[in-house]
């Protein structure tokens, strides 16, 4: 296994993003999965490291990166040591930062030979409100042929209630339950929203995609609300829609992670992804 970790690059508004490439050195060409992570995450959280070496072992390469306003740092890539930029952060920026990286894989400059991967075969993963952000960059880049949605955010709208007060303040703050850190919130996240409302509508992206779709929940997942996949059928045959019995929100992993394999229902997701993107 031929892991390359932290390699950086300058992303959004001059802030670092950091990538992770996990893959088997062997002279095939592999198809590129992509990962993004979601709101209050990064690449380094609970079992992605295992998730990555999972793929990587399943003749794919694997990038994860940090979005470049996601709370980390350069030096603290797992830590939220940079609230300024978390506060500063919108989906306009996330949108730009998953674009540099499409660009990195398009041009061949990953950090491997070109001869151990294809440029032309890129899938895409993201969880939670990483899955919004990549179903809307899966609609307008057509570089990505296929997209699995992991406990996909598909409503923007829940972030923005209450705008008067917020917008009065100039910051809200929400409590990251981990960490027990306040993290702001700015009024421009709001304002970046309301000036790109029709952009960043999931569920039209969703539905209008040409591609393969995979979605994924669990079925104990209190956090996101799940598509309706019947709907989701109807617009395209190709998807693949299902629910992983007793998983929350992570499929049952956590941060830290100690154990060496994955959890149950995180390797069953794991799994089912492996097989739906490669069929043909």
């Amino acid at each position: 296994m031929n892991v390359l970790r932290n390699i950086s690059i300058t992303g959004s508004e001059g802030k670092t993003i950091l990538y992770d490439l996990y893959v088997q050195l062997n002279g095939s060409k592999k198809p590129v999965v992509i990962f993004a992570h979601g709101f209050k995450g990064f690449k380094d959280w609970g079992c992605w490291d295992l998730v990555a070496k999972k793929f990587a072992e399943n003749g794919f390469a694997f990038l994860k990166f940090n979005f470049s306003h996601n709370g980390t740092s350069k030096e603290r890539p797992e830590e939220f040591a940079d609230l300024e930029a978390f506060g500063n952060n919108s989906f306009s920026k996330e949108l730009f930062d998953l674009g540099l990286i499409l660009d990195k894989v398009a041009n061949a400059d990953i950090g491997i030979p070109l001869n151990e991967f294809s440029r032309r075969d890129i899938y895409l993963i993201g969880h939670s409100r990483g899955a919004g952000t990549a179903v809307i960059k899966a609609y307008e880049d057509k570089r990505i042929k296929k997209l699995a949605s992991w406990a996909g955010q598909m409503d923007f709208s829940t972030y923005f209630q209450n705008l008067e007060d917020w917008k009065q303040q100039g910051v809200r703050y929400i409590m990251n339950g981990r960490t027990l850190q306040e993290m702001p919130l700015y009024w421009s996240f709001a304002e970046d929203y309301l000036a790109n409302y029709q952009r960043f509508k999931v569920e039209n992206s969703l539905y209008l995609l040409p591609i393969p779709v995979l979605l994924a929940y669990g079925t104990e997942d209190n956090v996101i609300k799940p598509v309706d996949f019947s709907i989701l059928k109807t617009k395209n045959t190709s998807n693949t829609c299902f629910f992983i019995d007793k998983a929350n929100h992570v499929f049952n992993g956590k941060h830290p992670y100690k154990d060496t394999n994955l959890p149950k229902e995180l390797s069953e997701l794991v799994t089912k992804t492996i097989a739906f993107f490669k069929l043909n």
